[in-house]
């Protein structure tokens, strides 16, 4: 029996044995011939590429397993072939390394086309490629989001998400047009660090999500609906900390596929189900209407400037009702949100609200190891011993 199962295995292995004892080459696998990269006659080295087979849809590169002269070639490009058939037959010979070192050698500086793309399209969404959105925006005496969020959290520490998006206007304007005014759909967000250098990484972890006002007056898309849900998400599973900056004028409409304003009432909900999990933290500037206005006011404190105005309806919707006719800082200005208690801590710009959303959230985070305080005794003294005087 062992002498028959013997005899058939040797039956079934193709003869691998070429013209002058040159030695096949073998599918490893069945499938299709996409391209024969040898001709007989070519020398070929040991770990050379010979053939490319595609299997299930993916592509197999056939390597050389021997140095040699090429002295067959049985398969062409959309063959199908079985497993062990031999693809070509090299002739064993010392034919030098010299060509395939040099074919082979890795210059760890070389960036490769598909590289390229993805670092010239990452390019749209950075301050220096957007000169025009910068100075519109420091003629406002503002700044941009990203400087917001650099001085925010620990440098290097940003993982943004979904930054390559642009607006879903595709019927109106070609890709790269999109691509350079409406970078990120004009919603920066991702995970951070804050503050890791006083409390260590794992309680420094944060969230961080920024409406972009110099992309469509940071309104918010079904593209943005579905980041702010993927980061509330985020904030949920791993009870992240956020902080919000809230500027822009609501739900955009004109979209594609929303003939009428993009809103996601899910978006809100799911934010304020964060409201007692994890410390929510809202920080605006400017305008600040509608859907901006509703999860600026779910976050336990609001920080703004002194420059900003928070209204549910902005001057379009006020004057679309037949109220009158406003203009954007006459809506909700802090002379009347702040003595009604909108805001909780007013700054005089957003370099100092973003040092206070820093420090608000710290106490949140944990000890430090050195830290000062005034003197506590003072305190005896602050509640008379005359329990009739008034203090």
């Amino acid at each position: 029996v062992k002498e028959t199962q013997a005899a058939t295995a040797a039956a079934e292995e193709p003869d691998l044995t070429g013209p002058d004892g040159s030695l096949g080459l073998p599918a490893p696998i069945q499938g299709t011939v996409v391209s024969v990269l040898v001709a007989e006659g070519d020398t070929v080295h040991a770990g050379q590429q010979v053939a490319v087979m595609e299997a299930m849809k993916m592509e197999h590169v056939i390597k050389a397993t021997v140095s040699g002269i090429v002295r067959g070639v049985t398969v062409a490009e959309g063959d199908v072939i079985i497993e062990g058939h031999p693809l070509v037959y090299v002739e064993e010979a010392d034919v030098g390394a010299g060509d395939l070192l040099a074919d082979e050698a890795i210059d760890p500086d070389f960036i490769r086309g598909d590289l390229q793309e993805i670092i010239d399209r990452h390019a749209y969404t950075l301050d220096e490629n957007r000169p025009e959105a910068v100075a519109k925006r420091r003629k406002r005496g503002y700044r941009m989001p990203r400087e917001n969020i650099a001085q925010l959290i620990d440098e290097g520490s940003l993982v943004e998400y979904w930054p390559l998006i642009v607006a879903p206007e595709h019927q109106r304007y070609d890709e790269e047009t999109l691509r350079k005014n409406t970078p990120a759909d004009g919603l920066v967000a991702g995970t951070c660090t804050i503050n890791a250098g006083l409390f260590g990484e794992e309680a420094a972890r944060a969230c961080i999500i920024s409406h972009d006002y110099t992309v469509m007056a940071g309104t918010g898309s079904t593209r943005t609906g579905d980041k702010l849900k993927r980061m509330i998400d985020l904030c949920h599973r791993f009870t992240l900390p956020l902080v919000f900056f809230a500027e822009g004028g609501g739900g955009r409409s004109g979209d594609d596929s929303t003939p009428g304003v993009a809103f996601d009432s899910d978006v809100h909900t799911q934010f304020c189900k964060l409201s007692g999990l994890v410390p929510l933290v809202g920080v605006t500037n400017g305008r600040c209407f509608a859907a901006n206005t509703v999860t600026l006011a779910a976050c336990d404190v609001i920080i703004a400037t002194e420059g900003s105005t928070i209204a549910m309806g902005g001057p379009a919707m006020i004057e679309g009702g037949g109220v009158g006719i406003y203009t954007p800082e006459e809506v909700g200005p802090m002379s009347f949100q702040v003595p009604n208690g909108v805001v909780d801590i007013l700054t005089k710009d957003e370099e100092e609200a973003v040092e206070v959303a820093k420090k608000y959230l710290s106490y949140f985070q944990g000890p430090i190891d050195t830290w000062e305080a005034h003197d506590q005794r003072r305190l005896r003294h602050v509640v008379p011993e005359n329990r009739l005087r008034l203090y």
